[in-house]
């Protein structure tokens, strides 16, 4: 098998086209695939959902709750659901804009970041959580630089 350096290429093999930048690429029955690592892939595609500037679609969102371990019933619990029917309906919309509540889609951004860097969104939801004071002084941030 020779392996080839791609610039660029769309990839769909996670349910959803991702563009891959800068990766080796494999030949598989005749089929030019990228060589990488899926595991690694799927990380990297679930952190960039996170920060992703658009709306999310159907496709991602079955990506997202797979990647989480979440049955649809278990995700619309997480996301305070009536049921699962309505993840259901969300992930149906395949390539298109789930229609999701955009308080519940930040909801779920932020479930997303919490699975990645949980003591970091432990940590911003203890110190402002709905025991934070709203109407005190701010104040400065203590930084340990040492």
């Amino acid at each position: 098998m020779a392996k080839k350096k791609v610039s660029e290429m769309i990839y769909q093999g996670l349910g959803f086209p991702v563009i891959l930048v800068g990766f080796d690429t494999k030949e598989v029955r005749g089929i030019k695939v990228p060589d990488v690592n899926l595991n690694r892939l799927q990380k990297i595609a679930f952190e960039g959902l996170i920060v992703k500037p658009a709306r999310l679609s159907g496709s991602e969102v079955a990506f997202i709750r797979s990647y989480m371990g979440y049955t649809q019933a278990q995700f619309a619990q997480l996301l305070n659901l009536a049921n699962h029917s309505i993840v259901s309906i969300w992930e149906k919309k395949d390539l298109k804009g789930t229609g999701m509540d955009f308080n519940t889609e930040i909801f779920l951004r932020l479930n997303m970041a919490r699975t990645i860097r949980k003591a970091l969104v432990n940590q911003v939801l203890e110190n402002y959580g709905s025991s934070a004071d709203i109407g005190a002084k701010p104040e400065p941030i203590r930084l340990s630089v040492a």
